[in-house]
């Protein structure tokens, strides 16, 4: 794939690269008006993956190995709920193209590389459509956020230096949201997950779609928060009859193309983890300064994943790739209500040259370092933080998995726990052995019907 946006951004950015081909190169070039041919190095033209509608590429060539990018795009338009030409797509596309081969050109000695990813070719609709959390709700939160705990930072726990529960076996894999604004509930899934892994030991993917389809206050599709959908994992008499959070294998994601399912169909006796409380690591109106924020997520994130608010609606974000990002350009945020989508954050390295914090998003393992990013925990003047990511941060409180119905396959599970049913179950099953058993013997003992008559 490197080699593929390597070879690509060589040929579509002339103001940085020549154009033009090598003679011993196979190539994609201009064949005719609206297609894209083969040509070969031997000089005949052999059609193939012609493009529709294609973009007019005056004299550049794009190498015959790298096809996958117009089978990629034919693949990428099918999630796209916004209605622009396939002309304005592709000029998306090369506007990427050019931040891409600009960042690489400018920057020889880059901390983090761009390329192209599923979020490349969206517009600032389409980028809304892959985030979800929602400034107004969060601003009207007060009432919900009450039952919640205030975070207290405890001076006698040391912070770690280093904290990564990737590795440490508390995150589940990076989920897709696709066209479907919940990365609010896909956040808070995964605090919840989180949570329940280090407090039990069962790693198990939960319920997304049930915050969306059975949550009343959030938007399902349209957008959510944070601490309004962590309530909902723990109010259960009004808004959660279910009663807690059924695994994702219960109930899966069916709204990837954008369209909430109405109606909740979460089963109300197989819920996988119960919450019992939230707590608020950072609130949006939050006075602290920057040193003060991230001293307090360390020591929470210390002790479990953390459910935050970013901005992502920019296209460095949309085009990371790998490495750690130390600028945010166009997703700078300048007051507490400017962030657009919610990500999980799994750890942070205080050890590097470049100290950072490591995020999971819900953009697929295509983007970024297989669905995970790198930011600095770079000072950007204001108390928020590169993308905001020191905007705000939720926790669930989690004290045990009521049930393990899809364990990851880093995590095994090898303990089971009684229940008060199991209890029942073999005590019914105990009294009917002894039933049977005393109805047999008395059988056995009692005199027949011949020994009756012989000795009258």
């Amino acid at each position: 794939m490197k080699a593929f946006q390597v070879s690509l951004l060589l040929t579509l950015v002339p103001s940085i690269y020549g154009q033009g081909c090598t003679q011993d190169q196979d190539t994609f070039c201009e064949e005719q008006a609206n297609k894209i041919c083969a040509l070969k190095s031997d000089g005949n033209p052999e059609c193939a993956g012609c493009v529709a509608n294609a973009v007019a590429f005056q004299s550049g060539c794009i190498p015959l190995d790298e096809i996958e990018l117009f089978a990629y795009l034919e693949e990428f338009q099918v999630d796209y709920r916004t209605s622009i030409s396939r002309e304005e797509r592709w000029a998306l596309l090369r506007q990427s193209l050019q931040l891409i081969s600009e960042h690489q050109a400018r920057n020889p000695d880059r901390t983090y590389e761009l390329g192209l990813t599923p979020a490349s070719a969206d517009n600032e609709q389409d980028l809304l459509h892959r985030s979800g959390l929602l400034p107004d709700l969060a601003a009207s939160e007060t009432a919900t956020s009450a039952a919640f705990q205030a975070f207290s930072f405890n001076a006698s726990n040391p912070i770690p230096s280093a904290v990564n529960w990737v590795n440490d076996g508390a995150v589940t894999p990076p989920k897709d949201q696709g066209r479907c604004a919940a990365s609010w509930a896909i956040a808070t899934a995964g605090a919840i997950e989180g949570a329940a892994a280090v407090s039990t030991g069962l790693l198990q993917s939960l319920s997304h779609q049930q915050f969306i389809s059975c949550d009343s206050i959030n938007l399902g599709c349209e957008g959510g928060d944070l601490v309004t959908a962590a309530a909902y994992a723990f109010e259960y008499e009004d808004r959660n009859p279910t009663g807690g959070i059924v695994s994702l294998a219960t109930y899966p994601y069916t709204d990837s193309e954008g369209v909430a399912t109405t109606g909740c169909a979460a089963p109300r006796r197989d819920i996988a983890v119960e919450v019992t409380s939230g707590k608020i690591v950072i609130p949006y109106n939050s006075l602290l300064s920057l040193e003060k924020r991230m001293e307090n997520m360390k020591q929470q994130l210390s002790i479990q994943p953390v459910a935050v608010a970013i901005k992502s609606a920019c296209p460095t974000f949309a085009n990371y790739k790998s490495g750690i990002l130390t600028t945010d350009g166009d997703c700078f945020c300048a007051d507490s209500f400017c962030f657009d989508h919610a990500v999980l954050l799994v750890g942070y390295n205080d050890e590097d040259p470049i100290p950072y914090w490591i995020i999971k998003n819900s953009w697929s393992t295509d983007w970024g370092e297989g669905g995970y990013a790198r930011i600095a925990q770079t000072d950007t003047g204001t108390a928020y933080g590169l993308f905001g990511i020191m905007t705000h941060g939720v926790v669930p409180e989690v004290p045990f998995a009521i049930r393990d119905q899809s364990v990851e396959p880093a995590v095994e599970d090898d303990d089971f726990e009684f229940e008060w049913w199991h209890i029942f179950l073999i005590t019914v099953g105990a009294v009917l052995v002894l039933c049977c058993l005393f109805w047999t013997c008395a059988n056995l003992l009692a005199p027949s019907p011949e020994h009756h008559k012989q000795e009258q």
